[in-house]
């Protein structure tokens, strides 16, 4: 409640980085990099060589009505276009790229720098 005392217009953005992905510190060679704001939720991955590529592992767009399952269920989560947990086969990593062109337009709004979107 306090969250929602300071930002009462929704107008937070933020960011954090994580290195080493799994439990008790295993895939210490990657690094989980986090943007969240009122529109979206998103993530991406890569290993820290340089020549490792740089995936998409999460986007969920907050600007598009969500609905609530018909059915009750303690397992319901908001899935975006694509999730962490890789629970649909749609959620497998991806470039960065290969998001919609509504994704990468509303990413851009916020991280340019990421979507080379023009």
């Amino acid at each position: 409640m306090a969250w929602r005392r300071h930002y009462k217009s929704n107008s937070f953005a933020y960011r954090f980085e994580e290195r080493g992905s799994g439990i008790g510190g295993s895939d210490a060679d990657k690094e989980i990099r986090w943007f969240m704001n009122k529109d979206f939720r998103f993530a991406l991955l890569n290993g820290l060589e340089k020549a490792a590529p740089v995936k998409v592992i999460d986007f969920t767009n907050y600007t598009i009505k969500a609905h609530e399952p018909a059915e009750m269920t303690r397992r319901w989560s908001l899935l975006g276009e694509i999730n962490q947990k890789q629970t649909r086969p749609q959620d497998r990593p991806i470039p960065v790229d290969s998001l919609s062109d509504n994704a990468r337009k509303l990413i851009n709004k916020h991280y340019p720098q990421i979507t080379g979107y023009r």
